[in-house]
């Protein structure tokens, strides 16, 4: 009987440190840059039609389980204008990551969603102080990222990725007048994992 229950109690302790030693060997980091381009919709219309501009992306992440990753994102976009000067976009935040598991050794399709703050900062804004009394060249929103793309491992431990996606503003959340709709955008990447 003694004996018996040792086993048992031999097999649960296996069973329950088992999964923790393959947990931790699953804990991995990750960075990764991404460079692209982004096209912007406003809800304002006093503010200039926007162009295609370039987009920087620097997202930093840990593996907690063996499909999803935890991190924190940065990004800056300069909205190009036809007229007037460039509306800089900065926005940071946290996101998490789904890598799918039907993959092959090498190429990872991966889903990403985020929550941050954006600052954006809009010289034009300046023409209207006259106007109003206000300096509004600086104003603030909430945003969700989300994003669709596929990892391509291409030596250990680098990767490149592309993606494609979109990143919601919420307006007046953040105590400012917003006049961002949404943002669209397409980016190359290059990261390394550990």
């Amino acid at each position: 009987m003694r004996a018996s229950l040792r086993h048992a109690f031999a097999v649960f302790a296996i069973a329950l440190l088992a999964p923790a030693k393959n947990a931790h060997a699953d804990v991995a980091l990750d960075g990764l840059v991404e460079a692209g381009i982004a096209q912007r919709f406003v809800r304002d219309t006093r503010v200039p039609g926007t162009n295609l501009g370039p987009v920087l992306w620097l997202h930093g992440a840990i593996a907690l389980l063996p499909f999803v990753r935890v991190g924190a994102y940065g990004h800056f976009e300069l909205d190009t204008r036809t007229t007037f000067a460039n509306r800089q976009v900065y926005a940071g935040g946290a996101f998490f990551r789904v890598d799918s598991p039907l993959r092959t050794p090498r190429w990872v399709p991966w889903l990403r969603v985020g929550v941050g703050y954006a600052a954006t900062h809009d010289p034009t804004e300046r023409l209207l102080l006259p106007l109003t009394g206000q300096d509004d060249t600086w104003r603030g929103h909430l945003e969700i990222p989300l994003a669709i793309g596929v990892s391509y491992k291409f030596w250990k431990p680098f990767f490149m990725t592309f993606g494609s996606g979109v990143t919601l503003a919420l307006p007046g959340l953040a105590g400012s007048a917003n006049p961002d709709r949404l943002a669209l955008h397409l980016a190359l990447g290059l990261g390394f994992e550990h």
